[in-house]
């Protein structure tokens, strides 16, 4: 007579933590699903990595099993310090008494760290940009986003590889060339002040671990369409 409460007991206690498991089991999904995604419509969503978090909106263009691609168009002003423009020679070209300067680009996220916040029909999907190559392209300027120690932090340079687990970018770093001491006082008097102050752009390759990144901006642009710098 005491097995059949102890069993009833025991059937009631694995049933009270079902509801716990498939709660646990359903944390553990991250990133966007299929369901429901549409090429063409405009989402919100947001990236987060060790609990940095950043949102991004714009027309989906791609989805695979790694990335999910938004385009947007975005202003960057000539004053940011973070402005992209010194990476993107063919986007200045313009005059510089304009205020911003808009700048059509790819949001390349991984799908992992996104999750979709809203969600907006598009009225037209007959011009739907579709972007080729299933992983941000190779020797393209880009602006990483990413998370590193608990930090949010950018990366602004070229891609140079991409693989499955990281992304391997070569930042520009301004360098103080070393000054030469003039061995005759003719050589000193010729020196100038530009040449005593000369600066050098060296090229860092940095290896970024795809798990912290949030985002790499990737400006989508024809460079056939701009014309020659005389």
């Amino acid at each position: 007579m005491v097995a059949n409460p102890l069993r009833w007991y025991v059937v009631a206690l694995i049933l009270l933590l079902l509801p716990t498991t498939a709660r646990g089991q359903a944390a553990k999904k991250v990133g966007v699903p299929d369901q429901g995604l549409v090429i063409g419509d405009v989402y919100t969503l947001r990236a987060e990595r060790q609990g940095v978090h950043e949102r991004f909106k714009g027309n989906l263009v791609k989805l695979n099993n790694r990335w999910i691609v938004l385009r947007r168009t975005a202003e960057h002003r000539a004053d940011e310090k973070s402005s992209s423009h010194g990476l993107f020679p063919f986007i200045s070209r313009k005059s510089n008494s304009e205020p911003a300067n808009r700048v059509d680009e790819l949001l390349w996220i991984p799908r992992d760290a996104a999750t979709v916040e809203s969600h907006t029909q598009a009225t037209d999907h007959t011009a739907t940009f579709l972007p080729t190559g299933d992983a941000p392209p190779e020797h393209a300027a880009c602006d990483v986003q990413l998370v590193h120690a608990g930090k949010s932090l950018r990366r602004q340079g070229g891609i140079e590889a991409v693989s499955g687990d990281s992304i391997t970018v070569s930042v520009p770093k301004k360098v103080k060339t070393n000054f030469a001491v003039p061995s005759t006082p003719e050589k000193l008097a010729s020196i100038s002040t530009t040449n005593l102050n000369r600066v050098e752009t060296h090229y860092v390759r940095q290896h970024l671990a795809t798990r912290d990144i949030l985002c790499v901006h990737v400006v989508n642009f024809d460079v056939s369409s701009f014309e020659t710098v005389p």
